[in-house]
């Protein structure tokens, strides 16, 4: 049987035993302890290491899941249902909850703060050149990381959250054509002098099919016209 690999924990404040974070980890393929992302206390905000601070913190997982998307539901509905502290609630998450930083939205302020704290010499590898053997260390990490995607074949809500983040109008070139396009070129014919403003355009005039054009003008096949990148 398949392994739950997926699980959703609450942190209660020691001295209380009251809930004040949720959130969601997952069992590791080479697992380094049970549970480890809810006992870990590195990569967590302002807000939350304030509270452990003055109240300690203990865990408690809360259900377990073999499927990732039941783990994000389970935990937005357990943030929604008992609200965060920016809305009123008992929580000191920052998100809605689910993959992501759903829901988190920072202020123009915050967002020139973290600008200025990481830009030109303030970044850690401002000037750096990383040696040839660290770059080795780096590739030969990112190849054995189970993260690595190489090879594999992406998961079909995967692909469709793609999809869905570029249909439409949520696409960049939505609506844009022929000569509006940022890549458009013009198009000369040599022997008329006449100048046309895409590759597309030229193509209807003389009727051609446009990419086949293209690979005239580019030089990835013979060209038999006196037509040629202006």
């Amino acid at each position: 049987m398949t392994e739950r690999r997926f699980y959703v924990y609450a942190h209660r404040k020691k001295s209380t035993g009251c809930i004040f974070y949720i959130g969601k980890g997952s069992h590791r393929l080479v697992r380094v302890s049970a549970y480890e992302r809810a006992h870990h206390t590195g990569n967590r905000g302002d807000y939350w290491n304030a509270i452990v601070a003055k109240h300690g913190f203990t865990v408690e997982v809360l259900g377990e899941f073999y499927s990732e998307n039941e783990a994000f539901e389970f935990e937005k509905n357990l943030i929604k249902k008992l609200g965060k502290k920016s809305s009123g609630g008992v929580l000191c998450n920052l998100t809605d909850g689910g993959e992501g930083s759903c829901g988190f939205s920072p202020s123009q302020i915050t967002r020139a703060k973290l600008s200025a704290a990481m830009s030109k010499e303030k970044h850690h590898n401002w000037g750096k050149k990383l040696s040839p053997e660290v770059c080795a260390k780096k590739s030969e990490t990112l190849k054995n990381s189970p993260k690595n995607l190489r090879g594999k074949k992406l998961p079909q809500w995967w692909k469709d959250r793609i999809a869905l983040a570029k249909l439409g109008e949520l696409n960049p070139m939505y609506g844009v054509t022929g000569a509006d396009h940022p890549q458009s070129r013009k198009v000369i014919d040599a022997s008329s002098g006449a100048v046309f403003d895409s590759v597309n355009i030229a193509a209807d005039h003389f009727g051609y099919k446009m990419k086949t054009l293209y690979n005239w003008l580019s030089g990835h096949r013979r060209n038999p016209t006196t037509l040629r990148f202006a």
